[in-house]
This record gives C-alpha cells, sequence and structure tokens, in this order.
C-alpha cells in the first residue's frame, strides 16, 4: 500500500513538473527578448524533468543543406560547425520524423545495421525528437546521458516529444520576429522612402526617408491613401494602370510626379509590390519611393546639351562640305595656272624658279587630296545611304580587283576569311574597307614580303548591344605603330609619319571611324612597332532602319 501511494505521489509530482516545463516554455515564447535566450530558458525547463546537462538544438538550414546547432552544452564537446551529419542519429530522426530512444542494446542493432554512425563522444544513452511545424521537420531536439547514473526511459521520450512540438513553435516564432525586426531595421535604415498600405490603399506605415522626401510624419501619414501627394501633373491614365495592375497581384513600376508638405514638386520613381497572405489574398502594399528630381533635371540638361551638340555638327559638316566644295574652283585655277607656267614658260625661267613652281604644283596637289578627304569625311553624314543588306566578302573581293595595279606593284598577298552579310550603307562600308586596304599597302616594310589578312567573327555584344554581331579583322605584318597612338591616329589630321615618308592627308582612318559608328559599330587598333597593325570594327547583325532584300 504505501509502495503504491509513493508511486502514485511521483506519477503526480512527475506530471506537474511536465506542466510546469510546458507552461514556463510558453510564457518564455511572449517574454523572452531573442532566440538564444529562448533556448537557454527550454533548456533549463527540461532539465526540472529529465536529466539535460548535455543537450542541443540542432536546426536544418535549407539553404545551405547543413544542421546548425542553435543551442549546445555537453560535459565533453565542443560545440560542432555546421555540418551535413549524414547518417548520423540526428539525421536518423530528422529522416524518419520520428522521435527515437537509444540505450546501449539499441546502439549496437542499430549501428550494426548501418542506420546510424558515431559522430563525438559517445553517450550511454540518448534521446532525440523532431521539431515539427505544421508544414515541416525545422530540426532536432536531443538530450544525452554518458554513464549508468541518469538512465533514461519510454516516459521521458514521451515528456520530450510533447514539449518539441512547444519548442518548435517557439523557435519559428522567434525566427520571425527576428526577420520582421531586421526588415524593419532595413527599412528605418533604407535611403529611398517606404510606404506600407492596407488592400484598400490607406497608409499603414512609411519610414524616414519618406518624412525628409515628402516632408510629411509618420503620424501626418498613416490613415491617409497616398493620393494625398498628388500634384496634378501625373496622368490619370498612370494611376489606373498602378491600381489595375497591383489588384491583379503584379508588380507597378513607374514615375509620377507629387508635391511635397511645402508645395514644391518632386520627380519621384516608384515600385509597387503586393503582399499576400498565405491563402493567396493580397493584404498590404509596399511601395519604394526614389527621388528622381536631380536626375530629371539632368537629363533635361543632356538633352538641351545634346541637340545643341548635334545642331553644331550639322553645322560643322555643313561648313566642311561647303568649304570643300568651294576651295574646288579657286584650286583648279591654281593647278591650270601652274602647268602653263610649266609648259609654256619655263624655258624662261632659271632654276630657281622652276624649284618655286614645282613646290607650288606639289602643294595644290597635296590640297586637292586634302579637300578630297575632307569631302569624304563631311560625306559619310551628308550624302549617307539607307542601311540594305551587304555581302561583305563580295564588297572586299571589289575593293581588291579596284587596288589590283597597286597590290602587283608592292608585291602583297591578301587573304579573306569568313566574312558576314550585315546591313549597311554600301558605298560607305567598300570606303572603309578600302581605306583599310589602302593603309596596309602604304605603311609596308620594305624588307619584308607583305601579308594582309582580312576575317569575320561572332561578337555576342557590339556597343552595348546584346543582339550580337560581328567583328572584322583587318591584320598586317607592316610597319605597325606605337599602341599608345590607338586612339590619335582616328583622330582627323593626324599623322603618326612625316609627309615625305608617306603621302596622305590623315584623315583616312578618322572617316573608317565615323562610318563604324554611323553603323552604331566601333572601332579599334592594334599595334607594335615593326609588328604589323591589326585594325578591328564591329557592326550588328542588324540595322533598325535597314531596307529588306
Amino acid at each position: 500500500m504505501d509502495a503504491r501511494l509513493n508511486t502514485d505521489f511521483e506519477e503526480k509530482r512527475r506530471a506537474e513538473l511536465e506542466r510546469e516545463a510546458i507552461g514556463t516554455i510558453l510564457q518564455g515564447v511572449s517574454e523572452t527578448s531573442n532566440l538564444d535566450e529562448l533556448l537557454d530558458l527550454i533548456h533549463c525547463a527540461i532539465g526540472r524533468v529529465i536529466y539535460a546537462e548535455n543537450c542541443f538544438v540542432a536546426l536544418y538550414d535549407k539553404a545551405a543543406h547543413l544542421f546548425r546547432m542553435q543551442f549546445f552544452v555537453d560535459k565533453y564537446d565542443e560545440v560542432p560547425a555546421a555540418a551535413r551529419l549524414d547518417g548520423t542519429r540526428t539525421q536518423y530522426v530528422f529522416t524518419t520524423r520520428k522521435p527515437l530512444f537509444l540505450d546501449p542494446a539499441t546502439t549496437s542493432v542499430l549501428e550494426s545495421e548501418g542506420k546510424f554512425r558515431l559522430v563525438g563522444s559517445p553517450p550511454k544513452f540518448w534521446l532525440g525528437t523532431p521539431l515539427k511545424t505544421p508544414s515541416e521537420v525545422i530540426g532536432v531536439l536531443v538530450v544525452q546521458s554518458y554513464d549508468d547514473d541518469h538512465i533514461y526511459s519510454d516516459r521521458d521520450l514521451e515528456f520530450l516529444s510533447s514539449v518539441a512540438g512547444t519548442v518548435a513553435f517557439a523557435i519559428e516564432r522567434k525566427r520571425a520576429e527576428t526577420r520582421m525586426l531586421l526588415q524593419t531595421v532595413a527599412l528605418e535604415a533604407a535611403a529611398n522612402g517606404v510606404v506600407i498600405t492596407d488592400k484598400k490603399g490607406v497608409i499603414e506605415w512609411v519610414n524616414p526617408a519618406f518624412s525628409r522626401l515628402t516632408g510629411y510624419a509618420l503620424d501626418e501619414a498613416v490613415g491617409k491613401n497616398p493620393s494625398f501627394l498628388k500634384s496634378g501633373q501625373t496622368t490619370a491614365n498612370v494611376y489606373a494602370s498602378l491600381w489595375k495592375t497591383i489588384t491583379k497581384g503584379e508588380v507597378w513600376r513607374g514615375e509620377l510626379v507629387n508635391r511635397r508638405k511645402n508645395g514644391s514638386l518632386y520627380d519621384e520613381e516608384m515600385t509597387v509590390t503586393p503582399v499576400n497572405s498565405s491563402d493567396g489574398v493580397i493584404e498590404h502594399f509596399i511601395a519604394i519611393k526614389l527621388d528622381i528630381t536631380e536626375r530629371k533635371v539632368a537629363e533635361e540638361q543632356l538633352k538641351v546639351f545634346n541637340d545643341k551638340l548635334q545642331q553644331s555638327n550639322r553645322e560643322l559638316q555643313d561648313f566642311a562640305y561647303v568649304a570643300s566644295h568651294d576651295l574646288q574652283e579657286p584650286l583648279r585655277k591654281v593647278q591650270t595656272f601652274a602647268d602653263r607656267l610649266s609648259t609654256k614658260y619655263s624655258d624662261r625661267l632659271d632654276e630657281t624658279g622652276l624649284d618655286y613652281l614645282e613646290r607650288m604644283r606639289n602643294a595644290a596637289g597635296r590640297m586637292q587630296t586634302l579637300i578630297n578627304d575632307l569631302l569624304s569625311f563631311s560625306r559619310v553624314a551628308t550624302k549617307a545611304k539607307p542601311f540594305v543588306p551587304v555581302d561583305l566578302e563580295q564588297i572586299t573581293r571589289e575593293v581588291l580587283s579596284d587596288l589590283e595595279v597597286k597590290i602587283e606593284e608592292t608585291g602583297a598577298v591578301i587573304e579573306i576569311d569568313d566574312l558576314p552579310r550585315v546591313d549597311g550603307d554600301p558605298l560607305q562600308i567598300r570606303q572603309l574597307i578600302q581605306n583599310l586596304v589602302g593603309n596596309a599597302l602604304k605603311f609596308r616594310r620594305k624588307d619584308v614580303a607583305l601579308l594582309v589578312k582580312i576575317r569575320g567573327e561572332k561578337a555576342a555584344t557590339v556597343n552595348g548591344n546584346e543582339n550580337g554581331g560581328f567583328k572584322v579583322i583587318v591584320e598586317d605584318n607592316g610597319i605597325g605603330f606605337d599602341e599608345k597612338y590607338s586612339d590619335k591616329i582616328f583622330t582627323v589630321f593626324q599623322r603618326l609619319h612625316g609627309r615625305t615618308e608617306y603621302e596622305g592627308s590623315g584623315i583616312g582612318l578618322a572617316v573608317c571611324r565615323k562610318i563604324v559608328e554611323r553603323h552604331h559599330g566601333t572601332s579599334t587598333a592594334k599595334s607594335k612597332p615593326d609588328h604589323g597593325s591589326q585594325f578591328v570594327f564591329t557592326l550588328p547583325n542588324h540595322q533598325q532602319n535597314a531596307e529588306v532584300d
């Protein structure tokens, strides 16, 4: 009788301890400030019922596929690093989703069956239970004993399992609170204005950046519809599009002109994102507001500057064309009278006079070349033709045919490989190829047979255009140049050699670059003295305003 009374007392006492432990844990969920403090409280509460000197909570990180010891106390082992824990007791409980009680005999059987492997110091008795939420298993709660003085029972496993649901709930709630706190801190500190509204569009919260942007404090904005910021400068269609988009559950992005509290207007770029509840119903909207007033002013100034620059370029091109064209007639007269002097009066001139006459004729010839080249440069824009499909290989072969005499005189070998078909201005593409091949023929080494290779390669992007295109490479083994001048050579009138060494006006490569830019491509040059040059220009696959065959 006394034994039964004692047993009944112990049973009642145990049940009371278990209720107290669960009550302590539930109270801790609402009162404890962070997860680490909560898990320490849970550990103490469990320890009042069962032996828990060695206890850990392993939470599963889905993103990293690792177990992290959120809580760990042990008389022998240090806190382990995050690990997969494949084949361990912890992984076994997590995978099976069932509680597990291990004593020496059960451990021996399961290890012999290869159910799990030992990690850390070997315990004699081990209790583990999955931490389950309504939707998933988030980890495992474990207590263990290393000696025979602290033996667990099935009743202990039942208690630990009954606590596990509360522990899992507590962990998830604290993690959600932590995430919410971090998100709130981030929103508070955000440089852009943030507005949270309910599903009807009524403001529930704004961050300090919103107040700095608009001049309205939190208490002045809450309870209002964001329409109180309207300036009247944004069309009704924009607001209609906004509301229609977000009520469908889609993100809206756009620009508005709003009015601050002090009456001043500002330009704003806004992104509005619907926030759904667990059952998919829209409950809130979050708007991110970026002040783009300065950007708009800068864009307008840039537009005005660009318009002026284009006008200036047009005027400059017109001037170059008109000036070059008008210079033709007086220059022809200079050349004509120089020829007459040479033909009719050369016998009356002494040696000095003949030298002056020859210099005049040479200067007139150089000026004629310069005028023609200036006309070519100005005509890239003024005499441009529409873009049509162009066969680069065919045009290149026609250019080589035109240069046949010069090629034979220099003994040059020219190779063509894989040249593409693109959209372009045929006459300008012909001029581009002719200038580059002509340069190679001009700047050759006297003691080395000239080899020119013209080939095409595909390009993933052309001048920022991700639709791709082609690179065309014109490579020679000529005299080359110092690569520090690779930009200078594409500038009008820039020469790296004297007129006595190599003829020319210094405009040819400037024309090449202008043609490529008109075709929305890029041009570059690579070279080393006495090691040849490589000129590369890119062209898009297709031009937007190209005519179709």
